[in-house]
């Protein structure tokens, strides 16, 4: 159940009275300092609240306010014209619309990320390596593999991509969801797929990681790895993955063998 200070949502009061709803954001009623509930009437149904805190809030901050506690907007913010984004040329264009209209996400060498809205994310690629990386992942996205993010629009010409939002992955949520710890899980990728290790320790398995090996987790990005000849470090990484919808996907696929040697000179092994 969600709280909100009263004046932080409405402006209304100067006093610190409160707002208890639940994760929908329907709130039931006003509650005081001292617990005492009052009638909240048909003053605070969620669309007056919604209302109010456009107001009071840019769209940035108020999705970094109260994500996690209520669903947001599943649309882009009004400011924003995709025909006029995808008629724009240059990155350099392209980087300022999003930044004027969208959320700052995270920034790497190839692509820069912005938030749309609650469900979607946008992958904006910032020179050749990074749209070499969106192609690769709109390939795998097409094949329709179970362990990779939904992508639900893109450039003809890869320049962007629209993949799902995910929830961060932590070592706890991971152990929570799979039922075995992430180390056990990237230690078993790399007896899976190193060639060192196999030469070196014959490429035998610890008995009780079986259940690691067996798990339907790691056997689809055992497979997307392997079927696809990629490089299994960036598949054995903590930030490669995302939580959509309660199950754990792979959110940074787009990276392959071509692209190591292509932009890095160099093929992992």
């Amino acid at each position: 159940m969600a709280i909100f200070s009263a004046k932080q949502l409405t402006g209304m009061s100067n006093n610190e009275h409160e707002i208890q709803g639940n994760d929908r954001m329907e709130p039931a009623c006003w509650v005081s300092p001292k617990g005492k509930n009052m009638d909240l009437k048909g003053v605070a149904y969620y669309g007056y609240l919604r209302a109010e805190l456009e107001k009071k809030f840019k769209e940035a901050e108020f999705r970094r306010i109260y994500r996690g506690n209520v669903r947001l907007r599943e649309d882009y913010p009004s400011g924003w014209d995709k025909d006029v984004f995808k008629s724009l040329t240059s990155f350099k264009q392209k980087i300022a619309y999003c930044k004027t209209n969208l959320e700052y996400m995270v920034s790497g060498s190839s692509r820069i990320a912005f938030n749309i809205d609650d469900e979607k994310v946008l992958k904006l690629a910032k020179n050749e390596k990074g749209k070499a990386q969106n192609e690769v992942e709109i390939m795998h996205h097409k094949s329709g593999h179970p362990i990779t993010a939904p992508i639900y629009d893109y450039d003809e010409d890869d320049a962007w991509l629209e993949m799902a939002y995910a929830e961060k992955l932590t070592k706890l949520k991971f152990k929570k969801i799979t039922g075995f710890s992430w180390d056990d899980f990237s230690n078993a990728m790399w007896n899976e797929f190193s060639w060192q290790l196999r030469l070196r320790f014959g490429h035998k398995r610890n008995v009780s990681d079986e259940e690691i090996y067996e798990s339907e987790f790691f056997q689809n990005v055992a497979s997307f790895v392997a079927d696809h000849d990629l490089p299994f470090q960036d598949y054995a990484r903590l930030s490669s993955f995302g939580i959509i919808d309660g199950e754990i996907k792979l959110i940074d696929f787009g990276i392959n063998a071509d692209i190591y040697e292509t932009f890095y000179g160099k093929r992992r092994t």
